[in-house]
């Protein structure tokens, strides 16, 4: 990812925040916590396979010991100024995502949808941009900013280089007692980062390959 001074950024607003905590947060936390569950589960799925006439589609499982990923779509406006300023007002999940541990793959359908329910609520806002997540929360905030975790991956990259909207990656770590008093590096590469109650984000925006300033409320 090329890091040279790009002449827009982008600025979440305070809804759009909580939109991501709570997002990605429960895509994070709750997953590993059904496995024992999720597990049982599979009996259930078996003999529904075997069933000659299915009349209800199987149960959702899900399987994780580390927390999903989790994609979605940025709503908001582009002010045109000195720089392009995106900004993103909401920022709502894609509920239909193909998703695992370590990748996550949004559909056509559901950002063609949002775009058709955004428009019919004749609201001025628009599409502007998508987000994912990358759930760390099995490893400590060193570690995340140590092995370069809190960015996008090559594929990420790779992927956003065929959309001409921002893309954002929110990072979750959890603070465990080890590193509670671990203090984030704020001013790295232009990634804003924040904690909440025992978690630590990272958020950091790029488009067409390069990285874009982020700007978040100076308060949660």
């Amino acid at each position: 990812m090329r890091t040279r001074k790009p002449n827009f950024e982008i600025s979440i607003q305070p809804e759009a925040i909580w939109d991501l905590i709570y997002a990605v947060t429960e895509s994070a936390i709750v997953p590993p916590l059904l496995m024992r569950e999720n597990r049982k589960r599979i009996d259930h799925y078996k003999k529904f396979l075997k069933q000659p006439k299915r009349r209800n589609t199987p149960p959702n499982i899900i399987f994780s010991s580390t927390g999903l990923e989790i994609s979605g779509f940025l709503l908001g406006s582009i002010i045109y100024s000195d720089k392009r300023s995106y900004i993103v007002e909401r920022a709502i999940p894609s509920v239909s995502a193909n998703r695992s541990d370590d990748w996550v793959e949004s559909n056509y359908q559901s950002k063609l949808l949002t775009h058709r329910l955004n428009r019919h609520a004749s609201q001025e806002r628009k599409v502007i941009g998508n987000f994912h997540s990358h759930p760390e929360v099995d490893k400590s905030p060193n570690f995340v900013e140590g092995h370069r975790l809190n960015r996008p991956s090559e594929a990420d990259l790779s992927f956003s280089k065929y959309d001409r909207t921002i893309d954002l990656v929110i990072t979750i770590s959890s603070t465990e007692d080890r590193c509670r008093n671990y203090r984030l590096n704020e001013n790295s590469d232009q990634i804003a980062c924040f904690s909440y109650m025992s978690f630590y984000y990272w958020v950091c925006g790029h488009k067409n390959r390069v990285q874009v300033p982020v700007n978040i409320p100076s308060s949660i």
